[in-house]
């Protein structure tokens, strides 16, 4: 099974479907996933390293049905505005009875 990641670079929320605009290595498309089609939303809160630092990041991943999964991911440093994105994720996932999972960061 592939698993393929996109980067989000911009997300459109609609009533009936979520149009996701992304990157992928240098090659740029849009896609629209019915909300229908989403097998379970993900709420991560991550490190990632900038430069000589490391900086936390809230991210979203959507996993998405079918038979080449794909995965997209909303983070807060490419989508503004995140907090209003999240919170009409988690609204759209419990009217769909789509799964949530929270990750949050533990400290080390």
């Amino acid at each position: 099974m592939h698993l393929a990641t996109f980067q989000v670079s911009d997300v459109n929320l609609d009533s009936s479907e979520l149009i996701v605009h992304f990157h992928y290595g240098r090659r740029k498309g849009s896609q629209k996933v019915p909300y229908s089609q989403i097998e379970k939303i993900r709420f991560k809160d991550d490190t990632v390293k900038v430069w000589f630092r490391k900086k936390k990041v809230k991210t979203v991943e959507i996993y998405v049905k079918g038979d080449n999964k794909q995965v997209f991911v909303i983070s807060d440093r490419s989508v503004k505005p995140f907090e209003s994105t999240s919170a009409y994720l988690k609204k759209i996932s419990n009217r769909h009875n789509v799964p949530i999972e929270e990750e949050k960061l533990t400290e080390s």
